[in-house]
Formats: C-alpha cells, structure tokens, sequence
C-alpha cells in the first residue's frame, strides 16, 4: 500500500509518499500531473487543498471547525480559502473586495497565493 501526501510549494508541489515500510520518498514536481505520473499505483492521494468554496449564502465552517480542534498551538495554521467568486478576480486586491461582499470578511495573500493551484487541481481531474 502506498499513500502520497500533497502539499503546495513555491515550486508547484511536494509529494511525501509513504508506504507500509515507512517514509519511501519526497519530491517536488511542477503540476499534479506529474506526482500521478510518478506514483499511478498509489492507493490514496492526500492533498492540502480545500475542497469546494464558499458562494453567497453557502458559507464553508470547516475551517472553523478545524481552528476549534487545534486550539491553543496550531489554530492559526488554518486558514480560510476565497470564495468561489473571487478565485476569479484578476488581483489581490479585487479578489478581497469580491470575498467581503460576498462572505463578509477578506481573504489573507496566502489564500490568494493558493489561487493559481486551484486550477492546476480541477485541471488534474479532466
């Protein structure tokens, strides 16, 4: 049994696969694409990417959730992803404009640093 476990990173993405003997190998690869190229055997994908984003009126608790179960040292680790709507915004500054009017609060840059992935993990997919 294999797993791989998917972070995103400046470089595009690091791949720690781990199987039943223990941790096998890390790698860093540009897209996705590539992580299911080098491991197409593996049982589980495991990425650290949110999975399906708030719109207006349908507003995503996870995360809060999540911050609630990590408290006190490793809340802040969570962060909230941007609204379905302003992943689309052409700025930083348009897509935190888009995500007050939207989810009533703005987003942080590391939020909008995730944007650009978000396409590269639906892209994976078709």
């Amino acid at each position: 049994m294999q797993v791989v476990g998917i972070d995103g990173c400046r470089s595009g993405w690091v791949a720690a696969v781990v199987n039943e003997g223990g941790m096998a190998n890390i790698s860093i690869h540009g897209n996705l694409q590539e992580i299911l190229a080098r491991y197409p055997n593996a049982s589980r994908y495991w990425i650290d990417m949110p999975m399906g984003l708030s719109e207006a009126h349908i507003l995503r608790d996870v995360e809060t959730h999540a911050r609630q179960f990590l408290k006190p040292n490793r809340s802040s680790t969570i962060f909230t992803p941007p609204c379905r709507e302003a992943v689309y915004a052409g700025t930083y500054e348009e897509a935190k404009q888009v995500n007050k009017r939207i989810d009533g609060k703005s987003i942080s840059i590391q939020a909008w640093n995730l944007v650009p992935k978000f396409g590269n993990w639906i892209n994976c997919y078709k």
